[in-house]
Formats: structure tokens, C-alpha cells, sequence
């Protein structure tokens, strides 16, 4: 399978397993009718019975087949008895769509407990614009902060609404606890998810 972006060019390679280098291989993009998609790309000599040429996609997204012929002469008249016809496949599709849809799905739809979708949703709250809430902070004798409770929140209005030290949810999309040590260090406990919001 190759996989191009709509009307980019891409190398098209075939080896003949016997490394003759005396053929005139030619190759084919083909419609999903199976018709004939623009013009037979000739393939040329490289090294060792390797052979390539250079395709363009077609300007839409789709699935496209690409056949191999082997022909025994360069008027492309005489199909080679000894090889058979290869096929490869051609996806076009825009990488750049195909990828932020992707994502799409990874932070919208994938957002059970444990997977991407709710880490990145935790880490856009902390990282966005007032979407969380540290309350129930513990300070040791010395006044340095042991423990603290981070509570992320779906949006900005949510975590204002929210109440300091508050025992019941209130709309948390994530709950992490974080606990210091004499060092100064802290650790993050596995984060306890309340309830998950689109």
C-alpha cells in the first residue's frame, strides 16, 4: 500500500524476482470501475532487476489499484510470458485531515478512565485558562505544603463555580491528589475520575 496526499507524485517500484534487466515494465493506475486513470507510467532500469517510475495521484481521496506489466519489448506490444501482473494499492488521502481527525477522536471520544483522551482532557484543564482548582492543601510544622488536592475541570466557569474544599463533585473531570515529602518533592497519586464532560 501506498499512502500519498491528492495530486502529490509518488515512486512506483517493481523488482523482478530473476533481476533481468532487459524489460519494459509499465504500470497502470485504475479507477474504482477499473477503468484506466490517466496515462501508463513506463518504468526504468535502476539496479538488479529493480524498476521505477514516477506516478501522480488523482486529485480526490479514494482507494486506487496500480497494475504491473511486464513487456518483453519498449513498444510495450509484447506482454512477457514469464511474469505475471502485480498490483499494488494506492490510497490518496489528505494526511493533514486524516491526522486532525485522529486527534479528534483521541480527545473527544477517548476519554474513559486510563486512556489518552482523558489524560490530554486533564492536562488541557490544568494547562488551560483557570480550569482547575488546588484546595484542601496540608502544610507540615515548618509551614512547607505536604499534600494538596488538584481538582481539573472541563472549563473556566465550572472551576469558578466550584467550591473550596468542597467533599461532593462539582462537575471535576479529574481528582489527583499530590503528597510532599521533607525533600520538597512532590508525588502525584493516580488520578480519580469523577465524571468525564464532552
Amino acid at each position: 500500500m501506498i499512502l500519498v496526499e491528492p495530486g502529490e507524485s509518488f515512486p512506483l517500484t517493481l523488482t523482478l524476482e530473476d533481476g533481468k534487466t532487459d524489460r519494459f515494465p509499465r504500470a497502470q493506475m485504475l479507477d474504482e470501475t477499473g477503468s484506466p486513470l490517466g496515462s501508463p507510467v513506463d518504468l526504468t532500469h535502476r539496479l538488479n532487476g529493480t524498476y521505477t517510475g514516477t506516478a501522480t495521484a488523482p486529485a480526490t481521496a479514494g482507494q486506487f489499484p496500480v497494475n504491473f506489466t511486464v513487456y518483453d519489448d519498449a513498444g510495450h506490444t509484447t506482454v512477457s510470458p514469464r511474469y505475471g501482473r502485480t498490483d499494488e494499492t494506492v490510497v490518496v488521502a489528505s494526511l493533514a485531515s486524516t491526522a486532525a481527525d485522529v486527534w479528534d477522536v483521541l480527545r473527544t471520544a477517548s476519554v474513559v478512565p486510563g486512556s489518552f483522551g482523558e489524560a490530554v482532557k486533564v492536562l488541557f484543564g490544568v494547562a488551560g485558562k483557570s480550569n482547575y482548582r488546588i484546595d484542601l492543601m496540608v502544610y507540615d510544622p515548618n509551614g512547607f505544603l505536604s499534600s494538596a488536592r488538584l481538582r481539573v475541570f472541563p472549563d473556566a466557569a465550572t472551576a469558578a463555580a466550584s467550591t473550596k474544599d468542597a467533599v461532593a463533585a462539582e462537575g471535576e473531570i479529574a481528582t489527583i491528589t499530590l503528597t510532599g515529602s521533607p525533600d520538597g518533592t512532590f508525588s502525584v497519586l493516580p488520578s480519580t475520575v469523577l465524571g468525564i464532560g464532552p
